[in-house]
């Protein structure tokens, strides 16, 4: 386990005591709101893309048993919205898209369904 010791230091001078003190304050006060920002965005950061395989069975006039892979695509995960998983949807002709929800951080699949409409898969959280 790492442990991370940060020291913030602020230092004023002046020819009175209290203005000294209170701008010390203030530098320290600034150094704690940056620190806290950067590690908020550090934690904010996307995750990288990684990628998934998608396996393509064969299903139609077959036992449990002979079902096998026909083939295997890597396909990336990449972080978007669900609006721009949607515009993506609609570029592409695979008929699906599996992406990185960017508001919670979980891999979705938005999917376009036989009637027209698009189907989005959340996992449970």
């Amino acid at each position: 386990m790492k442990v991370r010791v940060h020291v913030l230091v602020g230092v004023s001078e002046s020819v009175d005591a209290r203005l000294s003190i209170n701008g010390a304050l203030s530098r320290l006060k600034r150094q704690a709101v940056r620190l806290v920002q950067r590690r908020r965005a550090r934690k904010r950061r996307p995750r990288p893309t990684t990628s998934v395989l998608l396996n393509v069975l064969r299903t139609r006039g077959a036992d449990l048993e002979d079902r096998r892979v026909l083939e295997t695509e890597k396909i990336p995960i990449k972080p978007l919205t669900v609006e721009e998983a949607v515009s993506t949807l609609d570029s592409n002709h695979r008929g699906m898209v599996i992406f990185r929800n960017l508001k919670t951080e979980r891999v979705n699949v938005l999917y376009r369904r036989d009637d027209g409409n698009m189907g989005l898969i959340e996992p449970e959280q």
